[in-house]
């Protein structure tokens, strides 16, 4: 697999204590002070945009509680981006990325580094959303419902497989989508 194409490790554990720290003081300041106003929260995401670089809209740091809890959200906001590339994926490394959601193993490379392998072994398994942006941003086609599941005309329920997705994905099935 193409270094670029897998998940910066090390950056996302450099980064996840200073996140989760501040993640937790901005719950912390709400439960004891409110932020009726949000200026807390507005201050909150510009200092993690600024440590990360990534547009923090699709987060919801005000409710973390009722999604996955501050653990996972600060891993999601420490990871960086997949990669935009100037070409689209190869239908080898599309393969590589769809075993990999579907297998919900989460880990791209074979070893990480022994220091590492607490970390990963913690949150690998939450790369789900990294990998679909990974294809959004870079596969010939794209939509999220394709990994979801579907009724058909009948009122079957089903999911698609491996191969369909392959199909899909590079612009080779039946089905339509778009890009975003």
């Amino acid at each position: 697999m193409n270094p670029l194409l897998l998940p910066r490790w090390g950056v996302a554990r450099e980064l996840y204590p200073t996140v989760l720290q501040a993640v937790l003081d901005y719950a912390v300041l709400v439960d004891e002070a409110g932020d009726e106003s949000l200026e807390a929260y507005r201050a909150l995401e510009e200092r993690l945009q600024g440590l990360t670089g990534k547009d923090l809209s699709a987060f919801h740091l005000y409710e973390w509680w009722e999604e996955e809890g501050a653990e996972v959200l600060a891993f999601r906001i420490a990871m960086p981006d997949p990669p935009k590339l100037e070409r689209r994926l190869s239908r080898e490394e599309v393969a590589d990325v769809v075993d990999r959601l579907l297998s919900g193993s989460g880990e791209f490379s074979a070893r990480p580094e022994r220091d590492e392998d607490a970390f990963v072994a913690s949150f690998s398994l939450y790369l789900d959303v990294w990998y679909r942006r990974l294809l959004e941003w870079n596969a010939p086609r794209f939509d999220v419902r394709w990994f979801h599941r579907q009724q058909d005309r009948q009122g079957n329920w089903f999911e698609h497989g491996r191969d369909d997705l392959l199909d899909l994905l590079l612009g080779l099935g039946a089905s339509g989508g778009n890009r975003g």
